[in-house]
């Protein structure tokens, strides 16, 4: 009876287990509204301002990391040359009724997009100084494990007596601490080295595979990416902007509930 009893409470505590793990996480998303021109492409609602013979085309494609990810197209109808970059763009927090954002009484102005190419500067400098930083610490590790294991051996080759044994003994153990610690220093140094190198080589391939950079637009052409910009997670509403000869083209977002 007893088993019976205990077996049917673990099915229930697995059950519940099973619910309440399979609660679904809810997910961040921003959903275009207001907008002239709107359209839905395979679940994703797709939006259209234009201003100037400029037309921007915009959807909410997901997060990564700290940035808020748009499929951003730019339409250039004049009869001049654009000069586009992705810091033409800026994603501003806004209250629901379209007031700034403000938190401890400081107005969030928002953020410029980021550009792709700084990014890969910036990982290609952080990879170099962990190049120095590896090479650095590999010589302060070789040297602090090879005066441990001279130590040690200084320690072992001391002669017999009381005092000498102690003697001896103290020495071994510090030279027995310091070669430990120089092999495991060196140890965690590298698993540090290879962690940020595969990180840092990881950003580095979605920046490089990022097509929407500082380009010239043609008349009658277009330049289509992902663009990135930091976002604002408690803000209700958020507002692209982007700047043309007379005024700027905004399409807004409303956060998902």
């Amino acid at each position: 009876m007893k088993k019976s009893i205990y077996l049917l409470y673990s099915i229930s505590v697995f059950i519940l287990g099973l619910i309440t793990g399979c609660t679904p996480t809810k997910v961040f998303n921003l959903e275009p509204f207001g907008a002239t021109n709107s359209t839905v492409i395979n679940g994703r609602t797709v939006v259209k301002e234009s201003k100037d013979s400029v037309d921007i085309v915009a959807s909410f494609v997901g997060l990564y990391h700290d940035y808020a990810v748009f499929d951003i197209e730019v339409f250039n109808r004049t009869n001049h040359d654009l000069l586009v970059a992705p810091k033409d763009f800026m994603l501003k927090p806004f209250n629901e009724d379209k007031t700034p954002y403000f938190y401890q009484n400081q107005e969030y102005v928002g953020y410029l997009a980021i550009d792709p190419t700084e990014e890969i500067i910036k990982l290609d400098n952080r990879m170099v100084k962990e190049e120095k930083r590896i090479k650095t610490a590999k010589t302060v590790n070789t040297i602090l494990a090879i005066a441990g294991a001279v130590t040690l051996i200084a320690g072992a080759t001391k002669s017999s007596g009381y005092r000498e044994t102690a003697s001896a003994r103290n020495t071994m153990a510090l030279g027995e601490t310091m070669l430990r610690f120089g092999l495991t220093k060196g140890a965690v140094d590298r698993s540090l080295y290879y962690s940020r190198m595969d990180q840092y080589a990881s950003e580095k391939d979605v920046w490089q595979h990022q097509t929407f950079l500082k380009n010239v637009i043609s008349p009658n052409s277009s330049l289509r990416g992902d663009v990135f910009i930091r976002y604002t997670a408690a803000a209700p509403l958020m507002q692209i902007s982007f700047p043309t000869q007379s005024d700027d083209i905004v399409i807004w977002f409303e956060k998902g509930k």
